[in-house]
């Protein structure tokens, strides 16, 4: 190693505060691992960021190694991209920093596998880990926008049910204000059945009854014991009605959304109301993506999706209270709750933001005290000497 590089890697190390033998140690891994093809790539950023991504790459590395090399992990690592190699990677190192049971990658006991298990306090827990793009997320405005649609409506009837059906991806001020006008006098006394068409804007479908399925199926409506008002992607399964408009207004993939609230009718009766909104696009919202894990997390044991939010620390309030609203619906009983990281790669800083957003319905919850702990556990400065004794195979 040149004396400039060595120079670099003790300037960062004393501006974030890490000894430099871990990026040392890192920067060996890395030429062992990935070569100097990876490692010049490396440099083409910042010095300071390449010494971080350096240090990111190279533990990542060493945590597979303590775990086993599993043959699976390595080959993600050594990808190029290698990021989902490096979320689960550094999921294991924080585990190793969290309980003295060796996490255990892949087990075997399971046709579909968790990414990770380990025993915590006597009990065991499952990690599911995804990736998300920053790009992906930025779908979320229009989200903000289908939830203003809710919420304008609300107040246009009593108690049932409305969809909307947009027409348009993008949502403008003057949709908005358009579907706000016109649902009032489209519902008329709230009595029967409507569909109405907005021309070019949305179709609206209402069912006084507060049914959401198709003719001949019922909905098993929501009931509040007090006044109250729960958000959620509300989607009655296998006989949900909005599959046949979806095909008949040929929209495709389409991102929804919900508003239930307790609700009386004209006539002064209680009940629920339910306003859903749908937007013609692929649902790729962070909450959707955690649903879509949530399969390969063993139903007999609490288990958390870990998202690894890339370079969007700034984003995490948002993304926290996206998942709360989807936990708060009271609809999904698994994840026990979802993991929120992002890699923090500053002038002076070098860490992680976190936060676990827990599900209170769950069937299988895990304490806030275990909660706390996952996140505030610093990583081990060295977790080589991890005692490979209490490796155990579940």
């Amino acid at each position: 190693m040149d004396s400039e590089l060595k120079a670099q890697f003790e300037k960062t190390a004393q501006e974030v505060g890490v000894p430099v033998d871990r990026i040392l140690q890192a920067y060996e891994i890395v030429l062992r691992y990935r070569g100097e093809q990876f490692e010049q790539q490396l440099r083409k950023t910042a010095p300071g960021v390449f010494a971080l991504r350096v240090l990111h790459v190279g533990e990542a590395i060493q945590a597979a190694k303590v775990v086993g090399s599993p043959p699976k992990l390595m080959k993600k690592l050594l990808a190029d991209p290698s990021r989902a190699g490096e979320a689960e990677a550094h999921v294991i190192r924080r585990l190793l920093s969290f309980s003295s049971k060796m996490p255990v990658y892949e087990p075997a006991e399971w046709k579909k596998k968790p990414d990770v298990l380990q025993e915590v306090d006597g009990q065991r827990v499952a990690y599911e880990v995804i990736s998300v793009e920053v790009g992906q997320f930025e779908k979320v405005m229009w989200y903000k926008r289908q939830k203003e649609i809710c919420d304008k409506v609300s107040s246009s009837f009593g108690t049932g049910s409305l969809d909307i059906y947009l027409l348009s991806e993008s949502i403008s001020d003057e949709t908005v204000q358009r579907i706000q006008d016109e649902v009032p006098a489209a519902l008329g006394n709230q009595e029967q059945f409507v569909e109405r068409a907005i021309p070019g804007v949305a179709h609206l479908v209402f069912d006084p009854s507060g049914n959401v399925q198709a003719p001949g199926f019922q909905t098993s409506l929501p009931t509040f014991e007090e006044p109250a008002t729960a958000r959620g992607l509300i989607h009655d399964t296998a006989h949900d009605r909005s599959a046949i408009y979806e095909k008949q207004l040929n929209l495709g993939h389409t991102t929804k959304t919900a508003l239930i609230t307790s609700a009386k009718s004209l006539r002064g009766v209680g009940g629920v109301k339910i306003v859903r909104v749908f937007r013609p696009s692929r649902d790729d919202r962070v909450s959707q993506k955690i649903l879509g894990e949530v399969t390969q997390l063993p139903p007999e044991l609490p288990g958390l999706v870990v998202v690894e939010m890339g370079a969007s620390p700034a984003r995490l309030n948002e993304w926290i209270q996206l998942i709360k609203e989807m936990f708060d619906s009271g609809v999904y009983h698994r994840p026990s709750g979802v993991w929120l990281r992002a890699p923090v790669f500053g002038t002076q800083e070098y860490g992680w933001q976190e936060a676990v957003v827990l599900n209170s319905h769950a069937h299988l919850t895990l304490s806030e005290e275990v909660a706390k702990r996952l996140i505030t556990n610093p990583d081990r400065a060295d977790i080589s000497a991890f005692p490979q004794k209490l490796r155990q195979d579940f």
